[in-house]
């Protein structure tokens, strides 16, 4: 276990080792077998060598855009072959993802991988690069007509082989005075279209549609969008995003009379304009009491992200609520059809989290009974000693506990476990 890493990985090649972050010993044992079934097939195909061997050649025709869309797709096909791999044990393809994402939230402030992890996201900005996403990637785990047959070691030995072969090719006919000023762009924008419709597919006017930042955070208490518009007439609406093939963005859409309806988009979705159904709006109550059956009030509920069959659809913000002193709480504007995650907080109890299927017919979940957990404060600084307002404190590893500090750089984060644990910083 290495405690500077957040994100599981193999590391060498003659004698490879499988690196853990700190927190591994909390994990559960499905999560664990996931992690491991993922490492160790990277270890017994040799993938390490392939990529090195990848790596070597961007550093020796760095100036040709192929050698850098090559090494990408390899790194793509053997990630995906890993998590076929992965599947074909039993492991439910939802479970699998949450895992992902889970790494997901992790890896954010350390996005810049060289070696082999459960979690690849990989920040080579070449504008031309079509290298399959993270988001992408997700969607083939979740795809069950997708062909899961995973490719053999000669096949992938004969991959690396046929785009050296057409680099070295390159090579030869090309004039090195003509390379480019810089292997590495710059990203412009592009438009993306979309149209909001209800169940019944007519268009709906004025439906506010607000975009939030790549990576899901659980913030506590924050909600802040990148950008707002709203659709017009015919429910047609535009926004920007950065020609990036690593880069989402997360979008909601909501209208009175209507559940919220959540994705992801990124360049990808300009090709052709996408649509947003809004369904019928639901709602679900509870109640939430301690361990010992006693009603507590001022708890935060929170509907956290939306999953349509075996689909994650992206998180949701703004659907929250406090329980009242019986310890009830009820969130309205929950679209029908979908299942939600759901998250309780609270400073002096631990962090809960349930799925519920969102009937057409308002219901109830059962009685949710919270443990004693702490609340983390304290306060960040500069190196002048200068308080740093609008940081980003979170649960290291999962990233799921989120504070802002304030602007004298004071945070309180809630809900955490009575065990020793890791906070990180994120400056604004």
């Amino acid at each position: 276990q290495q405690c500077k890493i957040v994100v599981p990985l193999t590391w060498g090649w003659r004698k490879p080792v499988v690196l853990l972050p700190y927190d591994a010993e909390q994990w559960s044992a499905p999560k664990l077998r996931a992690v491991l079934l993922h490492e160790l097939g990277h270890i017994v195909r040799g993938d390490w060598g392939f990529l090195l061997l990848a790596q070597l050649a961007c550093v020796l025709y760095w100036f040709h855009p192929l050698v850098w869309m090559a090494s990408r797709q390899l790194r793509a096909e053997i990630e995906r072959a890993t998590d076929d791999q992965v599947l074909a044990t039993g492991m439910r393809p939802s479970e699998y993802v949450t895992y992902l994402m889970e790494f997901t939230n992790a890896a954010k402030l350390r996005m810049k991988s060289q070696s082999i992890g459960i979690l690849k996201i990989e920040r080579v900005s070449i504008g031309m690069t079509q290298a399959p996403t993270f988001k992408s990637r997700l969607e083939a785990l979740l795809d069950p007509a997708r062909n899961r047959q995973r490719p053999s070691r000669a096949q992938l030995v004969g991959f690396l082989g046929a785009t050296s072969l057409t680099v070295l090719a390159l090579a030869h006919f090309s004039d090195a005075d003509a390379a480019p000023d810089s292997p590495y762009p710059l990203a412009k924008n592009v438009r993306v279209f979309g149209q909001v419709l209800d169940s019944g597919r007519r268009p709906i006017s004025g439906a506010v549609v607000s975009t939030y930042s790549e990576i899901p955070r659980a913030i506590w208490g924050v909600t802040k969008s990148l950008s707002t518009t709203q659709s017009d007439n015919q429910g047609r609406f535009a926004v920007d995003l950065p020609n990036d093939p690593d880069t989402y963005r997360s979008l909601q859409i909501e209208k009175p009379g209507f559940g919220v309806s959540v994705g992801m988009i990124s360049f990808r979705d300009a090709a052709k304009t996408k649509e947003w159904i809004l369904n019928p709006p639901t709602s679900l109550s509870g109640m939430v009491t301690d361990e010992n059956g006693k009603a507590l009030g001022g708890i935060r509920v929170a509907a956290r992200s939306l999953i349509e069959g075996k689909a994650y659809l992206g998180p949701v913000r703004g659907l929250e609520t406090l329980t009242n002193s019986a310890g009830e709480w009820k969130i309205d504007r929950l679209p029908v059809g979908n299942r939600a995650e759901f998250e309780v907080l609270s400073p002096q109890f631990a962090r809960s989290q349930f799925y519920a299927l969102l009937e057409p017919k308002a219901a109830s979940y059962p009685t949710l009974k919270l443990q004693r957990g702490f609340e983390a404060r304290g306060r960040v600084l500069d190196i002048n000693g200068q308080p740093v307002a609008r940081a980003v404190v979170s649960l290291r590893s999962t990233g799921q506990l989120s504070a802002e500090t304030d602007e004298n750089g004071r945070f309180n984060l809630p809900g955490l476990t009575p065990i020793a644990q890791e906070l990180e910083v994120q400056s604004p």
